[in-house]
């Protein structure tokens, strides 16, 4: 395990927590959320820190770092855990300090995750969770490793390496302070990124002040402006928010003056063209809601049951039963196009039974993995050839030839 291609990865990840959060290690309770074998939970036990829980969702790399751990550390200093992290069999405030590398990608439900971080953590304690090799890895070593990763995933061959995009960062650190992170600080990692975020250290004041440890790992202006895929742009001011409200209000009131005043005499009058125009406009509003009530109702009259409702059963149905390993093993990002593509266009004739149900299972597959191109495949060749179009094509070609 000490020789692993990872371990500088993480031994480097352990010396940016104790310097960003000023943590003490041997005062400091730790967890570990997707923490895979143990690579990182056994750098920061010896590097001294009280105790270190593992957590991780697949059984049997839990036991792997069972075995990793025991064969290095005394029992009472570590522990490990199969289970979800949203939902993580510990009391609340357990813990000084969460992290969590390259998995949060995968948690199928973010805020309910960081709901499930702040109970976990204690007032005034840390997260530390991200993707990439870390923000103070030296980039001699950084090549070395992903040289590494590289001749480990694929070998001599010469495939791209890709991997799944991350949440917009600036969303993330709203789930995050949404949660009662009080500081929420985004670290750049090339193009990835981290999140630090810190617990209130008083559970009665909402308003804590920026603490200092943190506030230095904030973005620059350069970064916020760059081009990354996830896009993390600054919050507007209390001022600018407020300037375009204004704005806003003056330009509605000038349009309503120019729109249904004019001046005669030098004396402002309505103008009555405008009145009939917004009779014109209330009689269509009407008249379409009506149409438009009438199209629904008849709609959902005739696919509601027999198609809607099987759809979202179904969908339902591919989230439960079809693991997100599986789903973007056949149709993801770094599966074979050659395959994926064909698989995603005639998958349409068993997952659908008419054009109306194609979209719940559209956005089923996405969020389970899918990859975009398969997904958007599916999307557009499913109308095409769902059961209820086979059948019809049958009936009609054998009458006009």
């Amino acid at each position: 395990m000490k020789d692993h291609y990872l371990m500088p990865v993480y031994q480097y990840l352990t010396q940016t927590l104790t310097s960003r959060t000023g943590v003490i290690p041997d005062q400091t309770d730790v967890i570990d959320l997707g923490g895979g074998s143990g690579f990182w939970a056994y750098n920061m036990l010896n590097h001294g820190f009280k105790s270190v829980t593992l957590v991780d969702n697949d059984a049997k790399v839990v036991e792997d770092a069972r075995q990793n751990l025991s064969n290095a550390f005394a029992q009472e200093r570590w522990q490990t855990i199969t289970a979800d992290v949203a939902s993580i069999p510990v009391p609340d405030a357990s813990f000084d300090v969460a992290v969590s590398r390259s998995s949060m990608h995968f948690w199928p439900d973010l805020p309910a995750a960081w709901r499930e971080l702040a109970r976990i953590v204690r007032p005034g304690g840390y997260v530390l969770s991200g993707r990439g090799f870390g923000p103070d890895l030296p980039d001699e070593i950084r090549a070395s490793v992903k040289a590494a990763k590289y001749q480990d995933i694929y070998g001599n061959s010469n495939a791209e390496h890709k991997e799944s995009g991350s949440l917009p960062a600036i969303e993330l650190r709203k789930i995050a302070a949404d949660a009662g992170f009080s500081t929420v600080a985004i670290i750049p990692d090339h193009k990835a990124y981290w999140i630090l975020a810190r617990k209130n250290p008083s559970e009665s004041r909402k308003d804590v002040e920026s603490d200092s440890k943190i506030a230095f790992a904030c973005v620059s202006d350069e970064w916020l402006k760059s081009k990354y895929d996830f896009e993390l742009r600054p919050e507007p001011s209390n001022f600018e928010v407020g300037a375009k409200k204004v704005l806003w209000i003056v330009f509605a009131v000038c349009f309503g003056i120019f729109l249904f005043f004019t001046s005669e005499n030098g004396e402002p009058v309505v103008r009555k063209d405008s009145i009939a125009l917004l009779k014109g406009l209330a009689n269509w509003l009407i008249l379409s809601s009506h149409s438009g009530a009438t199209a629904l109702i008849d709609f959902l009259s005739t696919h509601l049951i027999s198609a809607m409702v099987p759809a979202f059963f179904l969908a339902a149905a591919i989230s439960t039963f079809f693991s997100k390993e599986t789903i973007i093993m056949a149709i993801g990002k770094k599966s074979n196009p050659l395959t994926s593509y064909p698989l995603a266009a005639f998958s349409g004739a068993i997952l659908t039974v008419c054009s109306c149900g194609v979209l719940p299972i559209f956005m089923s597959l996405l969020q389970s993995g899918a990859g975009i191109g398969p997904a958007i495949t599916f999307l557009y060749a499913s109308p095409a050839i769902n059961l209820i179009s086979i059948i019809y094509t049958w009936k009609i070609i054998p009458a006009m030839l």
